[in-house]
């Protein structure tokens, strides 16, 4: 049902039972379908299994639970999940909150089983539903072993870093530790829900963030900055420029991206501030693609175009202290055969790891090297077999994830272990992820999946690809 139309039909068929005898006494258990909520704790379970659910969704949830079967209006949800002080685009922000618990619960606006919209009003929960306080549920005796068991895993995922890809529709949750293991099944749950293609994702160090860029019909792109504590959403930048490629400063406070001037043709990266929402041109920067911050983050890691050899380099661009400075940038690795990009430091800034690509009759090839920042040999990793690329650090310098094509169809992300004590690589590849299918896979075109990791979270650009066959009539016309 949808629509206010549908309203009294969808409240005489929804039933609310409150088990204990006082229903406002204590925190509260509400039951719906599979579903359990505690909404003291902010737990979801789904068949005594915990499912990840933003606090924004949560909130929302909440409320819906507790009016049940009564409207939640659109004003109640904005000052409930945003203060008056609080700068966002409610309208997307709610938006998407609602999207992600419908999402959750298999549930659609088109036909809901449990949350139906009432445009421009707000929003009811119309599913049955079952309310039990703490106090009666404890006194019904101890909890079953399965629940138990329940628990039990919900504080060890509480405190177990998790993995999250962004999709080209929607960013999903990957739960698996370690990373570096297919031996257990990735559980995903969705992120995001715009409108837009959303790529160019990056994870803040202090895991609070992701940046990522949302693609519009009139070909522009804007950033928009998401909170993984609470699910807020703000744009970064509200102008008509096409932005891209984020990637967050080593401290979290500043945030280098791609700018395009349709106007001016003017084509820029820029540095911002999430502390004073402000921005500054990087002087000297509109040939350089950037790929990594230095870990002390003064400098950035770029590839540049050499008109003489016709080949990229890589360069390390310092950040000057004065605006519209031109601070001379210091040429680190070069080949005259090979386009080099992709670079990226090591945590202590000892190793980097690239990609050296090279056209040839027979076709393009793609390998993986890691050199020592001071310079010296290429110690290769792959054997340009395959299309291999993205190279990026874990944290702890001993393992080097890339995107390859190597084992099927699709691409995925694989592993090598490396010794940075040796300088050398241990052991074969192995694979991290194995997406085999158009309903969510990484892009084919390597080159344009954008990669980000932090601790154990893992951050891809993903595709959902789907096809139909259509008929065009009245060609004779």
């Amino acid at each position: 049902m949808f629509g206010v139309g549908s309203g009294c039909d969808t409240v005489c068929r929804t039933k609310v039972t409150d088990v204990a005898q006082n229903a406002d006494n204590g925190a509260r258990i509400a039951r719906f379908g599979p579903f359990e909520a505690d909404l003291q704790t902010q737990e979801l379970r789904k068949s005594g299994r915990p499912i990840w659910l933003a606090g924004q969704s949560f909130v929302v949830l909440k409320m819906l639970l507790e009016k049940a079967p009564e409207l939640v209006t659109r004003e109640e949800l904005q000052a409930a999940l945003w203060p008056d002080d609080t700068f966002v685009d409610f309208e997307h922000g709610l938006n998407a909150a609602v999207n992600k618990l419908r999402e959750t619960r298999s549930d659609s606006a088109e036909e809901p089983k449990y949350i139906e919209t009432l445009p421009r009003r707000g929003y009811r929960f119309i599913g049955e539903l079952e309310r039990v306080s703490k106090k009666s549920e404890q006194i019904g005796g101890d909890a079953s072993g399965s629940e138990l068991a329940a628990r039990a895993w919900w504080k060890l995922a509480a405190l177990t870093a998790s993995v999250f890809l962004l999709a080209g529709l929607g960013a999903y949750l990957i739960r698996s530790r370690p990373i570096h293991s297919l031996k257990k099944a990735h559980a995903l749950t969705r992120l995001t829900f715009d409108a837009g293609l959303q790529s160019s994702v990056t994870w803040s160090p202090d895991s609070r963030f992701i940046a990522y860029s949302v693609g519009s019909r009139g070909g522009r792109s804007q950033l928009w900055e998401m909170s993984l504590v609470n699910s807020q959403m703000n744009r970064i930048a509200a102008d008509d420029h096409l932005r891209d490629s984020p990637l967050w400063s080593p401290d979290a406070k500043r945030l280098v991206s791609f700018r395009y001037d349709f106007l001016t043709h003017d084509v820029r990266w820029v540095l911002w501030s999430p502390e004073t929402r402000t921005e500054e041109l990087i002087p000297d920067s509109s040939l350089a693609d950037v790929t990594d911050w230095s870990p002390d983050g003064a400098s950035l890691l770029v590839s540049r175009w050499n008109e003489k050899i016709q080949h990229t380099e890589i360069w390390l661009l310092p950040i000057a202290a004065a605006a519209n400075a031109s601070p001379a940038g210091r040429l680190l690795i070069s080949e005259g055969a090979y386009d080099l990009g992709s670079a990226q430091f090591s945590s202590d800034g000892r190793w980097i790891v690239f990609q050296a690509t090279r056209n040839l009759p027979s076709g393009s090839v793609s390998k993986l090297y890691v050199t020592l920042t001071s310079g010296g040999p290429w110690i290769p990793l792959t054997d340009g077999k395959y299309w291999d690329g993205r190279p990026h650090w874990s944290p702890n310098r001993k393992t080097i994830y890339f995107v390859s094509d190597r084992s099927s169809f699709y691409s995925n992300v694989w592993g090598i272990h490396f010794d940075p004590a040796r300088g050398k690589p241990q052991g074969g590849v192995f694979a991290v992820t194995k997406f085999e299918s158009p309903a969510l896979m990484v892009p084919w075109h390597t080159p344009s999946v954008q990669f980000s990791l932090t601790q154990d979270h893992l951050v891809l650009t993903m595709e959902q690809v789907s096809g139909s066959i259509w008929m065009l009539e009245n060609m004779d016309q």
